[in-house]
């Protein structure tokens, strides 16, 4: 029987409910999620206690979260308070009235737990080794270096988008970011472990709304909607461009701006310099925006202490989300396994007839193992639907457009396909969308290579000649006369033609 776990984030500037369903078959997955803001920390500047209107805000957003745990039946909550309780004078007294309000009891978490959640969420879910994190909240920012993938270093500072627009209200509007940006830097000043990377040029994972904000806006600005918020990948430029441009807009055009929440849009500048200052210190050309943060973290440590089901630190992280897909859509794994090596064959041996990449490879890898996920919606038509899911799906250490790239794959292989009528992704060329119709015929032919599923075909040799390349199929049934494969197979004869240019031959 499944069991169910509530998180519960009480934030400084929004609270955040997260809750997972975890499987017999210790597959697990997200049933329900919200996020409210009620900016705890609204006013906290004052005399360091956290005022009624917030608390009363909290309160009342707490109660609907308490009741949607309760409908769900969770059998375990874990509710963290951060920064806005942790800095506060009256943190005690606002967690006993929480709970004396809605029964969920509340752990204030200290700084170092804080950022180690967050890098939790990031390292189980992007593929790095060693980057900056930084998370910006609503009273405070965190900022951890992970070196090969452990904490090396980590450090918490008192201000976040809400306490800093407190203290310089000008950011609401149209203004100089001089004077807060200078006072970001004197805060950054007293880390010395930080003026040590001035150097290394190491890529900055951003957690937390203001953070996420830059990505948000930037997909809106290109129109990539189609491209998922997690792994989501800015450069330097980039970054500077938004921040200069949210700069100079006044409060009432920032509500206008697609991607940014009109809820945010008076603290957006102020949650935004923290991380356009610490590029200017680390001398860092590229963000990547984590769509998993503390919550996230929570979770993973929550999974492996409390269900026992996955380590801590995932070994691989593609290769963990992959099992966990598989379990959670009862993928039929040993057929996948063997498109996949057949997919992966073919490809080696055709390399004379093609110039791809590792990249290449491995989205071919993921498109081959998901290319019949979608049956799990309806088997009939199943690849438009097993495309779906690969863009939408937790698939973790790959980055989005690769796998929209990968998604592509999943579609052409069972589909006629005609050139001029291929939907346009901006990010995607012409050239490169021809380019992964080459790549689909590979998984076309390693699923016709399975067509009874049956592992007829044990492995195939291919000779290239002048004209012709020819597949030759071998299997360990000597009953088995492999017809119904080489008849396949040759289905894709005029199309292999049209995009490698020999003719398609199959023998045994």
């Amino acid at each position: 029987m499944a069991e169910r776990l509530s998180v519960i984030d009480l934030g400084s500037n929004s609270i955040r409910l997260g809750i997972i369903e975890v499987n017999e078959n210790k597959s697990f997955r997200v049933i329900e999620e919200k996020k409210e803001q009620v900016r705890l920390s609204e006013g906290f500047n004052k005399n360091n206690t956290i005022q009624d209107k917030p608390i009363q805000r909290a309160i009342k957003t707490l109660k609907v979260f308490k009741r949607i745990i309760e409908f769900y039946n969770v059998r375990k909550i874990i509710a963290v308070a951060t920064a806005c309780i942790r800095n506060s004078k009256n943190g005690k007294e606002v967690l006993d009235l929480i709970f004396k309000e809605t029964l969920i009891p509340f752990k204030t978490i200290s700084e170092k737990e804080e950022s180690y959640y967050g890098y939790l969420g990031v390292t189980n879910t992007v593929d790095l080794k060693d980057f900056i994190l930084i998370d910006t909240g609503g009273a405070s920012t965190e900022i951890t270096h992970v070196l090969n993938r452990k904490i090396e270093n980590f450090i918490s500072i008192p201000y976040g988008s809400v306490n800093l627009t407190d203290i310089f209200p000008e950011t609401k509007e149209i203004c100089n970011t001089k004077n807060i940006e200078n006072f970001i830097k004197e805060e950054f000043k007293h880390i010395p472990w930080l003026e040590n990377l001035t150097q290394s040029q190491l890529p900055i994972v951003g957690i937390g709304g203001s953070n996420r904000t830059f990505a948000k806006i930037h997909r809106a600005l290109h129109k990539w909607f189609s491209l998922k918020l997690h792994h989501y990948e800015l450069t330097k430029n980039e970054v500077f461009q938004i921040y200069s441009y949210i700069a100079n807009l006044s409060s009432k055009s920032r509500k206008n701006i697609e991607g940014l929440s009109k809820q945010r849009s008076d603290i957006i500048l102020a949650g935004m310099t923290p991380l356009k200052v610490l590029f200017e210190i680390t001398n860092s050309n590229r963000l990547i925006v984590s769509g998993n943060g503390l919550k996230e973290g929570i979770i993973f440590n929550s999974l492996h202490k409390d269900f026992k089901i996955l380590p801590l630190i995932y070994h691989d992280i593609l290769k963990t989300s992959l099992e966990n897909i598989a379990n959670l859509y009862f993928l039929d794994v040993n057929h996948a396994t063997r498109v996949t090596e057949h997919s992966l064959t073919i490809y080696e041996q055709l390399k004379p007839l093609h110039n791809f990449d590792e990249t290449d490879k491995r989205i071919l890898e993921i498109a081959s193992f998901l290319h019949d996920i979608g049956k799990y919606v309806d088997p009939y038509n199943h690849a438009k639907h097993s495309a779906y899911l690969i863009q939408n799906l937790p698939i973790y250490g790959v980055n989005p457009k690769d796998l929209v790239r990968c998604s592509y794959i999943c579609l052409f292989h069972e589909n006629k396909i005609k050139f001029q009528q291929l939907q346009n992704e901006s990010f995607i060329t012409n050239k490169q969308f021809k380019e992964l119709i080459r790549l689909s015929m590979f998984l076309r032919l390693s699923e016709q290579l399975e067509t009874c599923e049956c592992f007829a075909v044990d492995s195939v040799k291919i000779k290239i000649k002048n004209n012709e390349v020819i597949f030759k199929l071998f299997s360990n049934n000597k009953d088995y006369d492999l017809e119904t494969e080489i008849s396949e197979i040759s289905k894709s004869a005029k199309l292999f033609k049209k995009l490698f240019g020999k003719e398609l031959k199959v023998v045994k």
